[in-house]
């Protein structure tokens, strides 16, 4: 399947999700399981981007109706997506942390996990034909 780039993003999250998918990918696609955990990639990357612009734009500390200083809302939504990017990027294997904890679990071998890992997929792809 080959995935398109929601061009409504903004251009940093636009940028970063071309980067997953040169690593994903080969021959600009992607299996169609992964295209579904790299659309919630995008989608939380682009809401952390959102987050990060409004926060340096009107500070964390906002006014409520009564007056009183209180932390920004986008600051929570903002939490909220870098957990769940991390969780996606896990994942995908796109942290050393987790492609170090496949190595770990597996046999001795030293070799490089993400290419064990796109291996893996074109042979789910071979099967499928």
């Amino acid at each position: 399947m080959r995935y398109r780039i929601n061009k409504e993003h903004e251009k940093e999250a636009q940028k970063y999700i071309k980067d997953v998918l040169n690593k994903l990918s080969f021959n600009n696609e992607i299996d169609d399981e992964l295209a579904g955990s790299v659309a919630l990639l995008a989608d939380n990357y682009n809401t952390f981007i959102q987050c990060e612009k409004t926060l340096q734009r009107e500070g964390i500390l906002i006014f409520d109706r009564f007056g009183s200083k209180i932390a920004h809302p986008a600051l929570k939504i903002k939490n909220d997506a870098i957990i769940q990017i991390q969780k996606l990027q896990n994942d995908l294997l796109l942290t050393k942390k987790s492609q170090l904890k496949v190595v770990e679990t597996s046999t001795s071998k030293k070799e490089d996990v993400q290419d064990d890992f796109i291996q893996m997929l074109r042979q789910k792809k071979i099967e499928r034909r």
